[in-house]
């Protein structure tokens, strides 16, 4: 009877440990590589990007993800969902996201990525 307890107890480990590693690598790829700043009202920026530039509500960065090509990676644009932003309009390589009345433009060009936010009309 024994016998039979241990193998179920293995047996309901081993999902359990893929869940766990499934989270923490889900979680590293999806939040760990992505900051909120106050500038842009929480809309995620990558926290490895190197700032270029830096104007009132605009931020210009050398991100070697961002593409023209190819758009924005997979996983921030999964991030940007996931912290309530809603892609608007697009026009070219610029995407306006909106959320709570507030709008931030994201453009994403070969190893350059600027983010800005809109004037309220």
């Amino acid at each position: 009877m024994r016998e039979g307890m241990n193998i179920s107890r293995k047996s309901v480990k081993k999902p359990l440990v893929l869940v766990a590693v499934a989270t923490i690598l889900l979680y590293s790829f999806i939040f760990l590589p992505y900051e909120n700043p106050e500038k842009f009202e929480g809309f995620p920026v990558p926290r490895f990007a190197k700032v270029a530039t830096e104007k009132n509500m605009v931020t210009t960065y050398d991100w070697s993800h961002a593409s023209e090509e190819n758009g924005l990676p997979f996983t921030y644009l999964l991030r940007i969902k996931l912290a309530g932003w809603k892609a608007v309009t697009r026009e070219g390589a610029m995407t306006v996201y909106s959320k709570n009345g507030r709008e931030i433009e994201v453009t994403s060009l070969t190893d350059y990525l600027g983010v800005a936010e809109r004037e309220s009309e």
